[in-house]
């Protein structure tokens, strides 16, 4: 997910249990007429104005942290000799895999004022409105139930190779053939939805029988099967039979397909001053199919799991490869050059979903004396995108009517430059839109191939008067264009008209004569500019003696530049030391690592170190808690002008022990994050900690293992 962290906002959810209630033509105004939207508040058994400060919803405690994940396994590998230089090999993997999540409650939005099919007003005859007036919009999180997604998946893998010797006009030829079937199969089922038709009668008139029963419609037109709805007193007037009439489950069945066939060989050419020059070729051809089928219930607008209609999908990709690689070792040894060696390699692809491209590669090794090693490499490189990136589960979010501020700047322009990019966008003067934008996310059939240029220099010491030491310093950079991201609707909104982006402004629909925005683009597109630059720093030592063996080794990245353009044509934003939503930039992450052995016992103690980040404090001064900010004077240019806040670096201990009973048996028992710190609060994460660093608490394991 990529966004500025100035819009991407995980502040508490307006969707309440106590619900939020509005009058009126427009749905926001008070029972009295005042503007505003009131709430339950079950201490003063009443109603009240509410304040989105203090009566938000904190989501995070509903949502697992850890899934549950059960998974059996079968594999089988064989392998034979069918002639002298040939041999027959095998592999079976079968799989199942039953998994979870659970989150908050589907909240419940209905705005009955803007007369759009499935949104219904609270009538003002229904038996639980004490307004004497029609409540025309309403927002409700029923606390009955959790929403469930629950997996159902089977894999089987299976692999067929033959490989051998060959001679070819006095030449020898090791080569290579390699079959692989593969499927996927996972159901998924859904629960959390509502029916709409169902919820709409159970607003509307309603009344008590003789016996004190609730009935929808009125004493002299009942409406059978109909269970009346109280959204109007909080989670105490919303019962679980409320809950099981208006629940619905629903599920998605998607079937994945590899086949792959691949041959290569590869033999040596001619003697150079440093050795045999080789070289290696190959041919593969790859054809992956993804077919997602769902319940209708999914693609019914009468049906509503928390405004995501997904869609279903059928489709494949072909891709026949070509590639050789060439190492030529070029000098025999000299004082000032044990070794000198290139390699140079080349692919050549077509893929049915874009079409070809060729990229290549070439390193240089020099070894101007033992332990020592100098190397470089420069190269292309392309990643396709995946089956999953192009033909995965995507749909609309249809989002509340009170979103449209922030959907559509047009709507409210900031000052008149917006509202001249709005006019030239076919506007008109006096817009006042009731219908939000649908906004379609998830995978893009016509996604490009993301590309890059890598460049690396590095050293590599082992000096021989120290055994057992080695040192590696490498640089690095990364330059990657078209890269695969989404942007927030909201963020494409913003970036077309506040920052006149062309490339955002593409991906959003108007009704040419109304000029109402009917659809936002956010689903996967070739967005973005990446530049990357970093060092990598290793150091080990390893020691044997009377005590046991000792190993330590200390790895770290040292991130030197972090530059992102999004989308390209945009602006620059620099995320070294900085975090935007579900990306941090950290400047330094290093991994120290101890290991003893002695006979068949061992242990390892292992540090793991994130450095600190900055990130925008805006959620916490727009809800007037400045003081939670640790720069609350600072307006950042890399923020928007926000103060800021700063994640604590975080350093975690991880222990482990190992135990050798006898040869090919071993059992291990540790503990990661020993110590239980919790995680660095974020103000811009989801439940409030980025899910790259440890979950709170300690997480125990244990394994056994057994070599027959």
């Amino acid at each position: 997910m990529a966004c500025r962290p100035t819009t991407c906002s995980p502040a508490p959810s307006p969707s309440t249990p106590d619900g939020r209630f509005g009058f009126g033509p427009s749905g926001n105004l008070l029972p009295e007429g005042g503007i505003g939207q009131t709430t339950w508040d079950d201490g003063i058994g009443g109603y009240r104005h509410f304040n989105p400060r203090q009566d938000g919803y904190n989501f995070a405690p509903d949502n697992y942290l850890r899934t549950p994940y059960q998974r059996t396994s079968l594999f089988a590998q064989a392998r034979t000799d069918i002639a002298s230089s040939a041999s027959l090999r095998g592999e079976l993997l079968l799989q199942r895999r039953r998994s979870s999540q659970e989150l908050a409650p589907t909240p419940i939005f209905q705005f009955g004022a803007s007369g759009a099919p499935n949104h219904a007003a609270i009538h003002t005859d229904n038996l639980y409105n004490t307004f004497s007036q029609p409540v025309t919009s309403f927002t409700f999180r029923p606390l009955n139930r959790p929403r469930r997604f629950e997996q159902d998946a089977t894999t089987h893998h299976l692999s067929i190779g033959v490989e051998g010797l060959s001679e070819v006009a006095s030449r020898t030829f090791d080569w290579r053939l390699n079959l692989v079937d593969a499927r996927r199969r996972k159901d998924d089922a859904i629960l959390g939805g509502y029916d709409l038709q169902r919820l709409a009668l159970g607003v509307g008139p309603s009344y008590r029988d003789e016996g004190g029963t609730p009935r929808c419609g009125s004493p002299a037109a009942p409406l059978a099967g109909c269970v009346p709805l109280d959204f109007l007193h909080g989670s105490s007037g919303f019962t679980d039979m409320m809950y099981d009439h208006i629940a619905v489950a629903a599920g998605i069945h998607e079937d994945r397909r590899l086949q792959m066939a691949s041959l290569s060989a590869g033999s040596e050419l001619l003697s150079l001053p440093g050795g045999p020059a080789t070289l290696a070729a190959g041919l593969e051809w790859r054809r992956e199919r993804g077919r997602i089928d769902m319940d209708a219930l999914l693609s019914e607008d009468s049906v509503d799991f928390g405004g995501f209609a997904p869609e279903p999908i059928d489709g494949g990709i072909l891709v026949r490869e070509a590639w050789a690689e060439l190492e030529l070792p070029l000098l025999s040894p000299r004082p000032w050059a044990q070794s000198l060696s290139l390699n140079l390699a080349g692919r050549y692809s077509d893929y049915s979903s874009f079409g070809n491209t060729g990229n290549g590669k070439a390193s240089l090794a020099w070894r101007p004396r033992p332990g020592l090693l100098l190397r470089g490499a420069w190269s292309q490189g392309y990643r396709a995108p995946s089956i999953n990136e192009l033909f995965a589960v995507g749909g609309v979010l249809l989002p509340e009517a009170m979103a449209i501020p922030l959907l559509d700047p047009c709507a409210t322009p900031a000052d008149a430059v917006v509202a001249a990019r709005c006019r030239a966008a076919g506007v008109p003067v006096g817009f006042d839109p009731q219908q939000p934008p649908r906004i379609r996310i998830g995978s893009n059939p016509w996604l490009q191939p993301e590309r890059a240029r890598n460049r690396s220099l590095g050293i590599v010491w082992s000096p021989p008067k120290v055994a057992g030491l080695d040192m590696a310093l490498d640089w690095w950079r990364i330059e990657l264009r078209d890269t695969i991201d989404d942007i927030p609707a909201q963020e494409l909104s913003r970036q077309c008209y506040v920052e006149a982006i062309d490339a955002a402004c593409g991906q959003l629909q108007r009704d040419p004569a109304t000029g109402v925005l009917v659809e936002i683009d956010a689903r996967l597109h070739n967005n973005g500019v990446y530049e990357i630059e970093g060092f990598d720093v290793s150091l080990g030592y390893r020691r044997s003696g009377r005590f046991g063996d000792v190993e330590v080794r200390w790895d770290s990245v040292y991130l030197a530049r972090h530059q992102r353009t999004l989308p390209a044509g945009g602006s620059s934003t620099s995320l070294v030391g900085n975090y935007a939503t579900r990306d941090p930039g950290w400047r330094l992450r290093s991994l120290l690592s101890l290991d003893w052995r002695r006979h068949r016992f061992g242990t390892t103690v292992r540090l793991r170190h994130y450095s600190a980040l900055d990130e925008s404090c805006h959620v916490p001064a727009n809800a007037g808690r400045i003081d939670l900010c640790d720069r609350p004077d600072l307006r950042s240019p890399t923020f928007g002008g926000a103060p800021e806040h700063i994640i604590r670096a975080r350093t975690y201990v991880d222990l482990q022990l190992h135990w050798e009973p006898w040869q090919g048996a071993s059992f291990s028992v540790g503990v990661d994050n020993a110590s239980g710190r919790q995680p660095p609060v974020s103000f811009n994460a989801p439940n409030s900690y980025d899910p790259a660093y440890d979950i709170p608490g300690r997480f125990w394991h244990a394994g056994w293992r057994v070599r027959f």
